[in-house]
């Protein structure tokens, strides 16, 4: 997909900018909850209030002139920057590996003169996670030799990581079931003598547990958690029958383990349109339905997003 985005001209009183490849001054903390940085025509805002593994960066960009392409970089993720609620923004998330301390968030513009790099110091927070251990039920065993595991788990992640530009979400999402979670996002997890399974679920190495379950019966109706397009509609091995959203500029949302599905590939989907119903197929102990919400690829804590404007 063509990253190139139409930005808005905001009018801010700094200094005109100017292009080149070497990293500008670091930006200096600002009180707690937000980073900013003001330097040759721009105005950068971090929103740190969610700066831990599985927690997003919300970054808002100001411009004295219309800026070329732009995007965040941290942990080795590039975020672009779209036109959003209050201006340019972007979604960085904090993947679940991040060490807490003290890290850099880049800031990079391509222009017709070259890269403008900007180095942005943050603090991310440290964040306590369960530990999770898994006896697979002799019913679930012959799942481990399935031939098709590798490839589903590559379509999985195919469908995590699109980038589409459309912003087909708006305003906040909700949760897909009406039913408190466990609080197992970021979970340790350690499946007895398969150690491979959140790998061959998703495609993404760790073994911490990249979503919220809900302990819901079977059968119980699940809905989109905000509009957008079915990319991925059918049974995987690990993760049973499956459920891929794409909600636009990186937003995606996965729902595993279901008993039926109700979309197919390339519908487009509103608030609460029903997605399926939950179940225990797959790599699932119990009955209950996974959701994972990934942006730029990248498992965030779902929670986190419910008070974020998708717009």
């Amino acid at each position: 997909m063509a990253r190139a985005v139409l930005l808005l001209v905001l009018p801010v009183l700094l200094g005109a900018s100017a292009a080149s490849d070497k990293p500008e001054t670091p930006a200096a903390v600002a009180p707690a909850g937000e980073v900013r940085h003001d330097v040759k025509g721009l105005s950068l805002r971090i929103d740190t209030s969610r700066a831990y593994p599985g927690g997003v960066l919300i970054a808002q960009v100001r411009a004295a002139k219309a800026i070329g392409p732009a995007s965040f970089v941290l942990e080795g993720i590039r975020c672009p920057v779209y036109s959003g609620p209050g201006g340019l923004r972007a979604l960085v998330p904090v993947p679940l590996t991040t060490v807490a301390g003290p890290n850099v968030l880049g800031f990079e513009i391509r222009g017709r003169r070259g890269r403008r790099r900007i180095p942005i110091d943050v603090a991310i927070a440290a964040r306590e996670f369960l530990v999770r251990r898994h006896a697979i039920p002799e019913a679930k065993k012959e799942l481990l030799q399935r031939l098709e595991r590798v490839r589903d788990s590559r379509l999985v992640l195919a469908a995590i990581r699109l980038e589409s530009t459309a912003a087909l979400a708006r305003g906040t999402i909700v949760p897909p079931v009406d039913a408190a979670p466990d609080p197992v996002f970021g979970a340790a997890e350690t499946y007895l003598d398969a150690t491979f399974v959140p790998l061959l679920t998703d495609g993404l190495y760790g073994d911490h547990h990249r979503g919220l379950d809900y302990p819901v019966p079977i059968g119980t109706a699940v809905a989109a958690p905000a509009a957008g397009i079915v990319t991925l509609a059918q049974p995987l091995a690990f993760a049973g029958q499956a459920v891929v959203i794409d909600h636009g500029r990186g937003v995606v949302s996965a729902f595993f383990h279901l008993s039926k599905i109700a979309v197919a590939v390339g519908d487009k989907v509103e608030p609460r349109t029903v997605l399926g119903a939950s179940g225990d197929s797959g790599m699932a102990v119990t009955p209950h339905l996974h959701w994972a919400v990934y942006v730029h690829g990248v498992a965030v804590d779902p929670a986190v997003l419910a008070s974020i404007d998708l717009s």
